[in-house]
């Protein structure tokens, strides 16, 4: 028999979920049948699998030990160090970290979630650095809660505990924090503005095409020009051949920032899919850029953020690259500070 108490990480999801990732390798209707023979039971008693879990419950499993080890599998957090070790994994940048979230400064060129290539991922990154430390979330494995193209930097979020995970998850999905990006785009730029109108993308060749529309036209957000984008940006410096920006999503549309800042006539550097050939030849034969100067620069949360009170009202800042400052330093006049915030 095992006898196991709900911590705060494994706290508040279903029963059946918990224990799904308690023994990966059983098959769905064991468990159930389990749960019918009350030969898994919760706080003593009889369970269908759909009770919510509380910090404090007990579960007890009345297995034998055979049994518990078969189903259990091999160890089923893939935050330990084995699960990353056959990788070289650098040390994050990490922005805030508390209980229940860590934020961290992705390079460019890193994946923020693991994919078949094998390639270093942030998971990865924040895994190894969580193992060295030795922390413990129970059967929660930490994730990102935000993604960024490969080859764009700045910051992600990652949540540690199941709290942390679904009132990210939440606020991402109600747009309850305002995200900021840093882009250089080519050509001369000044004051402020705001794009608006559609983005249609082709699955196939992961590409989108523009469709801008001033505001008042856009009051529906499904249309035959595909899904509604609003964007705003400000310019931060502009001189040589290139602009500094100061960018904020209203939407959160595949490619939006580099597809709307293209669909204007001014791509963003580096941008291989939709930016200037020419433009980007130059950069890459002045300053080595290979990748869209696009960073995630700033989230900042709102005062009713109620779950995760550590961050409600606060900005984080993720400062830009070594690429992106080295473009900075040699054609623009801007240095992170005080005056974005």
């Amino acid at each position: 028999m095992k006898e196991l108490t709900i911590g705060r990480n494994d706290a508040g999801q279903r029963l059946d979920k918990y224990l799904f990732k308690l023994l990966p390798q059983a098959p769905d209707g064991f468990v159930y049948k389990m749960l019918r023979k009350k030969n898994i039971v919760l706080n003593g008693k009889k369970s269908t699998g759909s009770e919510k879990t509380c910090e404090g419950d007990i579960v007890k499993l009345f297995l034998s030990d055979e049994t518990f080890e078969k189903f259990k599998g091999a160890a089923s957090r893939t935050h330990s160090a084995s699960s990353v070790s056959k990788k070289t994994v650098i040390k994050p940048e990490v922005i805030y970290e508390d209980a229940d979230v860590l934020f961290v400064n992705k390079p460019a060129g890193i994946l923020s979630q693991p994919d078949q290539s094998g390639a270093v991922s942030v998971v990865d990154m924040v895994r190894s650095y969580l193992s060295e430390k030795g922390f413990d979330s129970g059967l929660f494995n930490p994730t990102v809660c935000n993604r960024l193209d490969r080859n764009t930097s700045g910051l992600i979020m990652c949540a540690l505990s199941l709290p942390g995970a679904q009132a990210l998850s939440e606020a991402i999905k109600d747009r309850a924090f305002s995200k900021e990006y840093l882009c250089i785009v080519s050509g001369r730029m000044e004051g402020e503005g705001m794009i608006t109108g559609y983005i249609d993308k082709d699955e196939k060749t992961n590409t989108v095409t523009v469709t801008n529309l001033p505001e008042k036209d856009c009051s529906h957000e499904r249309c035959r020009y595909g899904l509604f984008a609003k964007t705003g940006y400000k310019v931060l410096s502009s001189e040589s051949d290139c602009s500094l920006l100061l960018v904020k999503l209203y939407t959160g549309r595949t490619h939006q920032i580099r597809a709307h800042m293209a669909s204007i006539g001014h791509p963003v550097i580096g941008d291989t899919k939709y930016g200037d050939r020419v433009i980007n030849a130059r950069y890459k034969a002045q300053y080595g850029v290979t990748s869209q100067l696009l960073h995630a620069y700033r989230v900042t949360f709102p005062e009713e953020l109620k779950e995760l009170r550590n961050i409600a009202g606060r900005s984080f800042t993720a400062d830009p690259d070594t690429r992106m400052m080295k473009v900075i330093k040699g054609e623009l006049s801007w240095q992170p500070g005080p005056q974005e915030v």
